[in-house]
C-alpha cells in the first residue's frame, strides 16, 4: 500500500505531550514504507503489516467484522508510548477486504518473507485468524534452508487445524479455521518438521476429531487452566528446546468475553490479559521472526475493550521484542 497523507493521519493519531524524544507516543515514531524499500531497512526494525480480511471468518461460520481489525488496533496503539530505540514503520494493509482468503495469505508470507530477511521484525494485525498461515509461510520461506523448520506458537482457544473445504471450483478453501492444516501440509510438502504449541486450548472449543487430529500431527496443547497456574510452562520450554526460528499468533478470542467481548467467537471462560503476559515471559524474543494479532471485530466490541487489550499485548510484544 501507498499511503497518502488523508490516509496516514486517519490511521494514525493520539496523544501529542510535545517535542521532547522522552515524551514520544507511537503515531509520533512510526513512519509509512512500501515493499520495495523493505530491502534497506535497519536491523531489528519492526514494520507493521495490516491483514484486512474477514472472508476466513465467515467460511468457518464466525461472526463478521474482522475486516476493520487493523484499522481499530493501529487507533488503539497509536497513544502508547514509545519507549524504544528502534525504528517503526507501517507497511499498511496488503489487500482490501473482499480478496479470496488464499491471496491475502499469500500476500502477508510475501510482506512478511522480505521484512524478516531484511533483518526486520513483522507486526501483523487481523483480520482473521487465517492471518496465522500467511505469516508463518512468509518466515518459512525467509528461512527455507533451514531443516529444523518454525516453531509456532498458538495462544488461543481454538486449534484452528480444521479440514479445508473446496470452493466452487474444486481448489482448497482455507478458512480462520484451517491455518495449522495448512502449515502441516506445507511442512510435508517441504520435508521439514511441523512444529507447533497451542496454549490456552480449551475442550468446550474444539471437538474430540480436533484434538485427535492434534495429537497424531505432533501439534502439542496446554489447557487454559495450565495457562492460568503456569503449570504450562515445562511443556513450552521442552517445544523451545528444539533450534530455529519463532512464530507467535494471538488470537484475541483466548481472551474471556468480559475482556474482548468484540471478536468472531466470544470466548465464555478465557484468559485474561495478565495470562498471555506471563506466557510472553516465556518465549526467547531473539528467535521470535514474526508475530501476528487477529479476530478483533471492532462492530463488535463494546467500550473499545477488545480493542484496547490488544493495544495492551502489542505493547507488551514491543516491550520484550524491541527494548535494547
Amino acid at each position: 500500500m501507498n499511503w497518502t497523507s488523508e490516509e496516514w493521519s486517519r490511521a494514525w493519531g493520539g496523544r501529542d505531550d510535545g517535542p521532547d524524544p522522552a515524551s514520544a507516543r507511537m503515531h509520533q515514531r512510526i513512519r509509512p514504507i512500501d515493499l520495495d524499500r523493505v530491502a534497506s531497512l535497519a536491523r531489528g526494525s519492526i514494520v507493521i503489516v495490516g491483514y484486512p480480511n474477514e472472508q476466513g471468518v465467515r467460511t468457518n461460520k464466525g461472526r463478521g467484522g474482522a475486516a476493520a481489525g487493523p484499522k481499530a488496533i493501529r487507533r488503539a496503539m497509536g497513544s502508547l508510548p514509545c519507549h524504544w530505540p528502534v525504528e517503526f514503520y507501517d507497511l499498511g494493509d496488503v489487500a482490501d477486504k473482499d480478496a479470496p482468503t488464499a491471496t491475502v495469505q499469500a500476500k502477508v508470507a510475501e510482506a512478511v518473507s522480505a521484512i524478516a530477511a531484511a533483518g526486520g521484525r513483522p507486526l501483523v494485525l487481523g483480520g482473521g485468524h487465517d492471518v496465522a498461515f500467511g505469516t508463518w509461510q512468509g518466515v518459512a520461506e525467509s528461512v527455507k534452508p533451514s531443516r529444523s523448520g518454525v516453531l509456532s506458537i498458538n495462544i488461543d482457544a481454538h486449534l484452528d487445524n480444521r479440514q479445508l473445504g473446496m470452493d466452487s471450483n474444486g481448489r482448497p478453501l482455507p478458512s480462520s479455521g484451517t491455518s495449522y492444516t495448512q502449515m502441516q501440509d506445507w511442512c510435508a510438502a517441504q520435508d521439514v518438521p511441523f512444529r507447533a504449541i497451542a496454549l490456552g486450548i480449551q475442550r468446550m472449543s474444539n471437538t474430540r476429531l480436533l484434538l485427535e487430529r492434534a495429537q497424531a500431527s505432533g501439534y502439542q496443547i496446554a489447557w487454559r487452566d495450565e495457562v492460568v497456574t503456569g503449570a504450562c510452562r515445562e511443556l513450552l520450554a521442552s517445544a523451545l528446546n528444539a533450534p530455529g526460528a519463532i512464530h507467535l499468533t494471538i488470537d484475541l478470542d483466548a481472551l474471556a468475553m468480559s475482556v474482548a467481548p468484540g471478536v468472531s467467537a466470544p470466548n465464555g471462560a478465557g484468559l485474561q490479559v495478565v495470562d498471555i503476559v506471563q506466557l510472553l515471559d516465556m518465549v526467547p524474543w531473539g528467535r521470535v521472526a514474526a508475530v501476528d494479532i487477529a479476530e478483533l471485530a471492532p462492530g463488535l466490541d463494546a467500550e473499545e475493550r477488545t480493542a484496547r487489550a490488544a493495544a495492551a499485548i502489542v505493547f507488551e510484544v514491543l516491550e520484550r521484542w524491541a527494548r535494547p
